[in-house]
C-alpha cells in the first residue's frame, strides 16, 4: 500500500506562523507523537513574509518533504486542489493538516488510516486541552455551522464516541474512492466552510463521514487566519459564508442538525399549535 500525502497549505505572514510550521512538522516526524510513515507537501499559498522560500526549503531538507510554491494567493480550497490531485491521480489517501496543528498521539495516523469511512475528522483540543472540535453541526436556531463540545475537557464522555457528522478540513483524511465521486473542494470558497460543503456532498452521495475521537491533536486555532497581514481574509470570509448560503439555500439541513435545536422546535411547534387552538377556541366563545 502506498503511504498517505498529507497535504498542508502554508501561509506564512509573520514569524509566528513559522514556528507552528516547524512545531506540526517536528510532531509529525517524531515517532512519539506519529507512528507510522507519510508523505508531505506544503502547498505554500504565495507567502508575503521576507525569506518565506527559503524557510520553506530549509523545512523541506530537514523534515523531508515536498513544497509546491503558488504563484499567487488565492485562498484554501485552490492550496487543498493542488495535493487533492496528485494523492487522488496515485489512488493515495488524502490528509489534510492545517500548519497550527501539533500532533499530541502517536496513534492519530493508524486510527485515521485504519477508519473504514470516506472521509474522517479529529478530535482537536486547544493548547489548554479543552475541545476545539468534535465534529460539526448546523444550528437551525442561530443559523449557522458550529463544532460540537467546543470549550468541553478533552475526555467528556460524549467526545469520545466515533460518530457519523460534518467535520473540519483542519484534520481531515479522504480517501481516493471519495474524489472519484464527489472531486475535490469547491474553489468558490476561498476561506471557511469549504470543508463543510466538500462533507454534505459526500454525504448527500451516501459516503460514509465521520468523527473519530481516536485521531487527536492540538490545533492553534485563529493564529493563522486571524493574522492581521491577510487584509482580504475577512472580505474572503463573508464572501464564503454569503456562497455557502447561496448554495444550499433551497436544500434542507435539518439531518445535520444539533439534536436540542430539533427538540427545542418541536416543543415551540407545538406550544405554537395549543396557542393557536386556544385562540380559535376564545374567538368563538
Amino acid at each position: 500500500m502506498s503511504k498517505p500525502l498529507a497535504i498542508v497549505p502554508v501561509y506564512i505572514g509573520r514569524a509566528a506562523h513559522i514556528e507552528l510550521l516547524e512545531k506540526m512538522l517536528i510532531s509529525a516526524r517524531d515517532p512519539e507523537t506519529t507512528e507510522g510513515e507519510m508523505d508531505i507537501l506544503l502547498v505554500d499559498d504565495c507567502s508575503p513574509f521576507p525569506g518565506s522560500k527559503q524557510v520553506l526549503e530549509s523545512f523541506a531538507k530537514k523534515y523531508d518533504c515536498d513544497i509546491y510554491m503558488k504563484p499567487e494567493n488565492t485562498g484554501f480550497s485552490r492550496s487543498v486542489n493542488i495535493g487533492l490531485q496528485i494523492a487522488h491521480k496515485e489512488r493515495r489517501t488524502a490528509i489534510l493538516v492545517n500548519q497550527d496543528i501539533e500532533f499530541i498521539s502517536k496513534k492519530w495516523l493508524k486510527s485515521g488510516l485504519d477508519d473504514p469511512a470516506g472521509i474522517v475528522g479529529a478530535r482537536l483540543v486547544y493548547p489548554n486541552h479543552l475541545i476545539q472540535h468534535g465534529g460539526c453541526f448546523f444550528s437551525i436556531l442561530a443559523r449557522h455551522w458550529d463544532h460540537s463540545f467546543r470549550f468541553a475537557p478533552f475526555n467528556l464522555q460524549e467526545a469520545c464516541i466515533r460518530r457519523n457528522c460534518v467535520v473540519t478540513g483542519a484534520l481531515q483524511f479522504i480517501k481516493p474512492e471519495t474524489m472519484d465521486s464527489i472531486g475535490y473542494y469547491d474553489e468558490g470558497f476561498r476561506m471557511a466552510y469549504e470543508d463543510v460543503d466538500f462533507c454534505i456532498r459526500a454525504i448527500f452521495k451516501d459516503i460514509e463521514v465521520v468523527y473519530n475521537p481516536e485521531i487527536l491533536a492540538m490545533h492553534h486555532e485563529t493564529v493563522i487566519r486571524g493574522d492581521p497581514s491577510s487584509t482580504h481574509a475577512r472580505a474572503w470570509y463573508d464572501e464564503s459564508l454569503a456562497y455557502l448560503h447561496e448554495k444550499y439555500q433551497k436544500i434542507s439541513l435539518t439531518r445535520f442538525c444539533n439534536p436540542l435545536d430539533r427538540r427545542r422546535l418541536k416543543f415551540e411547534d407545538e406550544a405554537a399549535k395549543v396557542a393557536l387552538q386556544a385562540g380559535g377556541e376564545n374567538s368563538e366563545g
